[in-house]
């Protein structure tokens, strides 16, 4: 929000970031301050102008959903390999996976590595899992560079002056 003083004043450009489910959508927007002490009707049809998209892109193929999915299949392969039975998404198993797995990447955003164990994975057995920040990177490379893609994509727009800098307004952590 702005202060009451900055009313009728220079206007704040910010970046938008939507990491859905299914998709990615980033945006630059002008944000102008309220106006100056007006009439309400002014004022009103003022508030209708007061932020432009300056820049937008989207992937509509890149998402959470996606993340979830690399980082599933590594460790489904591994168990597979280990316990010769395969994991597969939609079943009871890829049920407890998936729930260890968000296990690991909650822990993975206070500390270097984590681990969890996905319990009755396989007849009876409780499946330890392991990943550190390292391999969560390289694991998730392919995808990371798909979404810095995004970005330098946005930030080159013709005639967007750059960011002064960037504040984290919310959201939940990868």
């Amino acid at each position: 929000p702005f202060k009451e003083s900055e009313a009728g004043g220079e206007g704040k450009r910010l970046l938008f970031v939507d990491v859905g489910y299914a998709s990615t959508n980033v945006a630059v927007l002008r944000l102008d301050p309220p106006p100056a002490k007006k009439s309400e009707a002014e004022a009103t049809a003022e508030a209708a102008r007061r932020f432009e998209v300056l820049a937008e892109r989207s992937d509509g193929a890149l998402g959470c959903a996606d993340f979830d999915a690399a980082i599933f299949a590594h460790f489904a392969a591994q168990i597979e390999a280990k316990h010769g039975e395969p994991v597969v998404g939609g079943t009871r198993r890829g049920l407890r996976l998936l729930t260890a797995i968000e296990r690991v990447r909650k822990l993975l955003s206070t500390m270097p590595e984590a681990s969890a164990t996905a319990e009755n994975l396989i007849d009876g057995i409780d499946v330890p899992i392991k990943l550190s920040r390292d391999e969560l990177a390289e694991l998730l490379a392919p995808l990371s560079a798909r979404l810095r893609a995004l970005f330098d994509g946005l930030l080159a727009t013709e005639g967007l002056q750059p960011l002064d800098g960037v504040e984290a307004l919310g959201g939940a952590p990868l």
